[in-house]
């Protein structure tokens, strides 16, 4: 937000909004060189590595309606074209979405968008190259969208920060699934992942000093706040 200060000087005011990883929402959307949007849907983020800060591990369809109106008309605005995805965070001291950023680019949760129906690299790809244009719906699948590797990692490792219940962290893994990196057909870049995220742990379990910052990054982050 930005205001004017007592020296009549523009000041950018940041606030730090609190509350876990499960109120980020992410609004994606794909607009047309017309200015129409031909394909939207809603995710939630469930969990992210590392907490409060890091990318998106786990994450779900959803249907907050409140987010499309102004979504849609910030885009349209700036007169944007071609996929988005709008950020927010739903700020559990007054019940309203903050916007966080907006990201002009295919987005990490790329397969669980795929999975709901919608398939943005598709789209751009149908308009710019064969000049075909079209509305597309999602379907009514309702499953997660779940970074494995990273999702065991930083489960465990910050366990203690995140205050996980592990019934609700294990109710996840009996949902209809779909995966960031595992392939039953490429299972390559699931192994050199896995080989990463080991080499990490195992240095952790070493090296004290690496440790304590990968600690100390999330010390005192508002994580749980309601």
């Amino acid at each position: 937000t930005r205001k004017l200060d007592e020296t009549g000087l523009r000041a950018i005011i940041m606030d730090l909004v609190p509350g876990p990883d499960d109120c980020f929402y992410n609004y994606s959307v794909y607009i047309d060189r017309r200015g129409e949007p031909l394909a939207e849907l809603a995710m939630r983020k469930l969990r992210k590595s590392p907490p409060f800060y890091g990318v998106c591990r786990a994450a779900e369809t959803a249907e907050p309606d409140r987010l499309r109106e102004p979504t849609i008309e910030l885009l349209r605005r700036i007169g944007w074209r071609g996929v988005a995805n709008v950020e927010y965070k739903l700020d559990p001291r007054d019940g309203k979405y903050r916007l966080m950023e907006v990201n002009g680019r295919f987005f990490l949760m790329q397969g669980l968008a795929c999975k709901a129906g919608i398939n943005y690299p598709l789209l751009a790809w149908k308009e710019l190259a064969a000049g075909v244009t079209g509305k597309v719906a999602r379907n009514d699948w309702d499953g997660i969208w779940i970074n494995l590797v990273d999702d065991l990692y930083y489960g465990s490792f910050y366990r203690d920060i995140e205050k996980l219940n592990i019934r609700d962290y294990l109710k996840t893994y009996i949902r209809p699934k779909t995966h960031a990196v595992w392939s039953a057909t490429d299972p390559l870049p699931f192994v050199c992942h896995c080989f990463l995220e080991i080499r990490k742990a195992l240095r952790a379990a070493v090296d004290p000093g690496y440790r304590r910052a990968l600690q100390g990054r999330v010390r005192g982050m508002p994580v749980d706040s309601r």
